[in-house]
């Protein structure tokens, strides 16, 4: 992919100075479109940014219920409660629309204002069973590492198009998904992310999908979604790409200015960028993304905001806005150095988020999470999988996955990848198995990333944790300064609170 999504969600460099003292902006404030290549699958307690991957084996957990095995490719938890029947979990979102988007929608518009009131207590119920299971619905990523060129700001599994080795992967890849085949499980999301999945050929994406509906019971209102580039698409490849099945279309745009966009290395202009946009109109896509990137090198509040103002113009289904991130030895610091490029303020930062969110408010879009929003009924079905408690495959190199508390990862080498399946060994590099603890604490954290916040009925039904008893002190400070908003069983950020939103998480942490 394009752009720093989660698809990791990272701890973002910008601050804003609130209530007299420093605050980070919201952890992955520009979490662009979300892909498990992305995004850190467990939080560890000694420090709330995740490595790429912690999947080291650990089975037989919490008085013994868990017992994890790798049976052919597929990764199989069995236990007293057949947990095996309910591997997944139907999220309640399948039907578009349909609470998608958070609380109220004026509820992610309110300002942020005190309240001295203590967390009120929520009605005291039995405590059930932890893990109680889940009707068997899931998610597939599907990672496609190539790009016909590296952009200066990426640090992504990605390497440059090679035409000989992406046949071999994409054969590997179809080969993984036919060896995971399970009937008994229904696909309702697909997510093509990299990398540049519209590299693909066709047919090649044909291949692809096909093997995904060969394995699994695909859903008939299945979401598939194909990240592109818009100097990566004809109309003749949309309109294939579209005939395929991929429903929905994710652009990279970054940027409407052609001076961010040289910075940023990106090979598109404004203009490329909206001709592929009318491109997938034309090519009968109802459902489009654009990512937009905020923050950029010399940028202004007001050079960003253009961007999002053209960006409404178009007038997409969703759009996901983030935060410029720099990797150590990313050449875009190289540039800045060399140019003395410089970055806005922390503060202009904190502006750039807030005034862009009220821009996409009047034009009726609805925030659904801290970096996303939508219009009615286009949330991302698919990335709501990561932030509530949802359970997908993994498919590619490098590609993360998670079912029944179990998380694995692929191997990061596109050859290696490809040599272990052709081997017919599983890609795998590393796997482990979450306690209730951990895998609650987890499905908190991601979930306070929504606007709708945490359901703490659900969470105490699901994992055994009283989540006013342990955490309501901690969370009171946030509470009195408005960041934090309970309304019990839900405890969400304000918006005013996305900014400072990896410090609330640190409570979970």
């Amino acid at each position: 992919m394009r752009a720093g999504s989660p698809r990791r969600p990272r701890l973002s460099r910008a601050a804003s100075a609130q209530c007299g003292r420093r605050r980070k902006l919201a952890h992955g404030v520009g979490g662009a479109e979300v892909c498990p290549e992305k995004v850190a699958l467990t939080y560890e307690r000694a420090s709330p940014r995740a490595p790429a991957c912690r999947t080291a084996a650990d089975a037989g957990r919490a008085s013994g219920r868990q017992v994890a095995r790798w049976s052919g490719w597929i990764v199989e938890v069995r236990g007293a409660r057949g947990e095996g029947q309910g591997l997944s979990q139907d999220l309640g979102t399948s039907a578009e629309g349909s609470g998608l988007i958070g609380a109220s929608s004026t509820s992610t518009r309110e300002a942020a204002t005190s309240s001295s009131a203590p967390c009120p207590r929520p009605s005291d119920s039995p405590r059930p069973s932890p893990l109680a299971p889940r009707p068997c619905r899931l998610g597939a990523y599907i990672h496609v590492p190539f790009c016909s060129a590296i952009c200066h700001y990426c640090n992504f599994n990605r390497g440059l198009l090679d035409a000989a080795l992406k046949t071999c992967y994409v054969r590997a890849l179809a080969d993984e998904i036919r060896r995971m085949s399970d009937q008994e499980v229904v696909v309702d999301t697909i997510y093509l992310g990299g990398g540049t999945p519209s590299l693909l050929d066709p047919h090649e994406l044909d291949a692809i999908l096909e093997a995904c509906r060969g394995a699994f019971r695909l859903a008939p209102d299945a979401e598939i979604t194909l990240e592109a580039n818009p100097e990566s698409v004809s109309a003749e490849r949309l309109t294939a790409f579209r005939a395929a099945g991929v429903t929905r279309l994710s652009y990279g745009v970054q940027s409407f200015r052609d001076e961010e966009l040289r910075r940023l290395g990106r090979l598109h202009d404004a203009a490329g960028a909206r001709t592929a946009y009318d491109r997938a109109r034309a090519a009968g896509f109802d459902n489009i993304n654009l990512d937009l990137m905020m923050w950029l090198p010399q940028q202004t509040v007001a050079q960003w905001l253009e961007s999002v103002d053209a960006l409404i113009e178009l007038g997409p289904e969703h759009a996901s806005l983030y935060l410029l991130e720099l990797y150590p030895n990313a050449p875009l610091k190289e540039d800045m150095a060399r140019q003395q490029w410089s970055l806005a303020p922390d503060e202009d930062a904190a502006a750039m988020y807030m005034q862009s969110l009220a821009h996409l408010d009047a034009a009726g879009y609805e925030q659904y999470e801290i970096s996303n929003v939508a219009r009615e009924g286009h949330a991302s079905r698919h990335n709501l999988k990561y932030w509530s408690d949802g359970e997908w495959l993994a498919f590619g190199c490098g590609a993360h996955g998670t079912r029944a508390r179990a998380r694995w990862c692929n191997v990061q080498s596109i050859t290696e990848y490809i040599g272990r399946v052709e081997a017919g060994q599983p890609p795998v590099a590393e796997r482990r198995i979450l306690d209730a603890e951990a895998a609650g604490a987890e499905a908190i954290i991601t979930a306070l990333r929504l606007t709708r916040g945490v359901n703490t009925d659900q969470v105490r039904e699901r994992y055994g944790i009283d989540v006013h008893q342990r955490y309501a002190a901690a969370l009171q400070p946030f509470l009195e300064m408005g960041y934090l908003r309970v309304e019990w069983p839900s405890i969400r950020l304000t918006r005013a609170g996305m900014l400072i939103a990896n410090e609330v998480m640190q409570v979970f942490v």
